[in-house]
């Protein structure tokens, strides 16, 4: 998990930063989900629901409510945008290249 800006301003400034970081991301981000998570914000969830809708290869989105603990220590009118980002050749490969180091050390 990733936390982005902070914003500074109202709460239309952030969701903006939201949207515009996920655009920036959007090749990189996994296409079969992508969730935003509110919690008493159902209008700034429409609201980024709609710019990211058609501008994002995504399969679904979803809205989610916040939970207890992110409602309970962040407040009414917490939103963020949740995905899951694809992985890239150059991620797999520094993987195996760990994986292929401790079997050779593990000799």
């Amino acid at each position: 998990m990733c936390v982005g800006k902070k914003a500074r301003g109202n709460i239309l400034t952030g969701v903006k930063i939201l949207i515009q970081e996920a655009l920036e991301q959007k090749s990189e981000i996994d296409d079969d989900f992508l969730m935003i998570t509110q919690s008493l914000a159902h209008e700034s969830a429409e609201y980024i629901k709609q710019e990211l809708n058609g501008k994002i290869g995504v399969k679904n989105i979803y809205e989610t409510n916040a939970e207890c603990v992110i409602s309970s220590h962040c407040g009414k009118g917490t939103i963020g945008i949740l995905y899951i980002l694809k992985l890239t050749e150059k991620l797999v490969n520094f993987t195996s290249f760990l994986f292929l180091v401790d079997l050779t050390t593990n000799l």
